[in-house]
C-alpha cells in the first residue's frame, strides 16, 4: 500500500483529471484555475495531457511526501489511453501493476508468482500468461477494450524512456527522451534536460 488516505487520493485523482481537461468546471474533489490563481505564486491548469511526471507536483492535494511514494508508479505518455503494461518486462516488485487490472482475480501474491514463472523469452500472447487465472482474468487480454484497466496488458512495448547523464567538468546534466517505437522508423516523442533532483 502507498499509505495515501482515501480522501487525499480522491482530491489528487479529481484534481489531476481537472488539470488535463479543457473545461473550467471542477470535479467534486477537484480544482480548476480559480483554485490555483489564489495562491502566492498563481498558475493555471494545463488543459492538456501531462507532459512530464514531475508536473503532477503542481496538482492540488499532491504533497512532496505523496509524490515520493507515487513517483515510481507514475508515467506520462503523449496519448490519452490508459498506460500499457508489458507483462514480459514487469519486475516482481511491480506485481501490483498487474494485480490492479483484475484485483478480484489476480491478487498481488499470484501476480508475483506469475512474473517469477515467466518463460525466458516471455509470453507470445497475453492470453498465454493469464490462462491459469480462468475466465475472470480473460479481461486482461483487452476483451474489455483498451479503455479498461484490464485492456492495458500487452506483450510488447511501444514506449521506451532513454535516460543518459552527461558530465561536463563538475556539472552533471541528465537527458530523458521518450521514444515511440510504434512508428517506423522510431521517433523521439519528447526530450527533457535537467538533473535527477528536478524530477
Amino acid at each position: 500500500s502507498l499509505a495515501i488516505p482515501e480522501s487525499d487520493a480522491a482530491i489528487i485523482s479529481d484534481s489531476a483529471a481537472d488539470w488535463i481537461d479543457t473545461d473550467n468546471a471542477p470535479a467534486p474533489n477537484g480544482a480548476e484555475d480559480d483554485s490555483y490563481q489564489g495562491r502566492p505564486m498563481p498558475y493555471r491548469t494545463a488543459g492538456r495531457l501531462i507532459g512530464d511526471v514531475s508536473e503532477i507536483r503542481a496538482v492540488r492535494g499532491m504533497t512532496p511526501q505523496f509524490y515520493e511514494r507515487l513517483r515510481p508508479w507514475l508515467c506520462a505518455l503523449p496519448v490519452s489511453q490508459l498506460s500499457p503494461i508489458n507483462i514480459n518486462t514487469l519486475r516482481a516488485d511491480q506485481a501490483p501493476l498487474l494485480a490492479m487490472t483484475a484485483p478480484t482475480v489476480i491478487p498481488v501474491d499470484r501476480a508475483r508468482a506469475l512474473i517469477a514463472g515467466r518463460p525466458a523469452l516471455g509470453w507470445a500472447k497475453v492470453e498465454d500468461a493469464l490462462r491459469g487465472f480462468g475466465g475472470g482474468a480473460g479481461a486482461g487480454t483487452g476483451g474489455e477494450g483498451e479503455g479498461s484497466p484490464a485492456g492495458q496488458l500487452q506483450v510488447r512495448s511501444r514506449w521506451f524512456l532513454l535516460t543518459q547523464t552527461v558530465s561536463v567538468d563538475s556539472a552533471l546534466l541528465e537527458e530523458q527522451a521518450l521514444i515511440d517505437v510504434g512508428l517506423n522508423p522510431p521517433r523521439v516523442a519528447f526530450r527533457t534536460w535537467g538533473d535527477r533532483f528536478s524530477r
